[in-house]
């Protein structure tokens, strides 16, 4: 799995500019942002073929482990989106560790940005009691209609990934 980082989060995590990544379904590319939102941290992760967002709250810690965030964050999103523990734990395991590689192209980054600033004014809150943030999530993947890189039109993300999890035969929503 490839996590591209954006600028602000390289900066911010002080990270060496990371390599390009080499994927070969951007399936299994998310791009990695920070943002403030409710006078908290959160970590955005957004898949760059459906647009579909893992977001977590994140305290000072966990920024030395975020890959680690990223991902629980990626599963818990999944099966709120109501993607099958089997079917989860295939497309973790097909996406591989994470690597942090540069973003993945304008469109993907582009939709984070819009995101991040729909976010900013949606009705969706933080709560700073939990890592995962279902609220965001659910604005994100259900509710926000949106243009994606792998997918003509407009749709909602948590459909799209359950037809690109479908696409490689990887498995059901259930």
């Amino acid at each position: 799995m490839q996590l591209g980082v954006t600028i602000p989060l390289q900066r911010f995590l002080r990270l060496p500019r990371p390599p390009y990544g080499e994927a070969d379904d951007p399936l299994f590319c998310w791009e990695a942002h920070r943002v403030r939102l409710d006078g908290c941290d959160v970590l955005l992760a957004v898949n760059a073929s459906n647009r579909f967002l893992a977001a977590a709250c994140m305290q000072p810690g966990d920024w030395a482990g975020w890959e680690g965030v990223a991902v629980a964050s990626m599963r818990a999103a999944l099966a709120q989106a109501g993607v099958g523990g089997p079917a989860a734990d295939a497309y973790l395991f097909f996406a591989g560790a994470p690597e942090v590689t540069r973003t993945h192209g304008r469109r993907p980054v582009a939709f984070l940005n819009v995101l991040a600033d729909q976010l900013l004014s949606g009705p969706a809150r933080v709560d700073p009691e939990s890592s995962f943030q279902p609220d965001l999530c659910c604005f994100a993947n259900d509710e926000l209609p949106g243009r994606a890189a792998g997918f003509e039109g407009l749709g909602l993300a948590s459909e799209r990934f359950a037809a690109d999890l479908r696409r490689l035969g990887i498995g059901e929503p259930t």
